[in-house]
């Protein structure tokens, strides 16, 4: 899969992480953990805005592999460092509840694992080639 695929598609599934933002737009009307989207959606977010920008230039010329390794690494350790590290804290948070209804238990059930595991199986694909 990620050796068939160009690059800038491989960057660019990641532009739905852009959609993190809902969560810290939540948190500031009261309705989200705060502490989550902090560490984890203006990350997530911003991450998102790189693979905007990322595709976009990789569209004109491919980024270098060593570049798509490290990108692909800060993907997944914007979730997976404080989602391991902090999800102690997370759960005691008010409003904890809100992460896991619907629809935006899609996200940590679903559509960030997949990411994730994406982000990690397209560094470790670039690694071995």
């Amino acid at each position: 899969m990620v050796d068939g695929t160009p690059a800038h598609w491989l960057t660019g599934i990641h532009m739905v992480r852009i959609l993190a933002l809902g969560a810290v737009i939540k948190a500031a009307h009261g309705l989200f953990p705060e502490m989550f989207a902090w560490y984890v959606g203006i990350p997530d977010f911003i991450f998102g805005l790189s693979a905007v920008l990322l595709t976009l230039r990789g569209r004109l010329r491919p980024p270098r592999r060593g570049m798509l390794i490290a990108w692909n690494f800060l993907g997944a350790m914007v979730i997976l460092l404080p989602v391991n590290g902090l999800m102690h804290r997370y759960m005691d948070a008010p409003l904890f509840e809100a992460l896991f209804m619907f629809p935006m238990a899609l996200a940590p059930t679903f559509l960030v694992p997949t990411l994730v595991m994406l982000n990690l199986l397209v560094a470790w694909r670039m690694m071995v080639r």
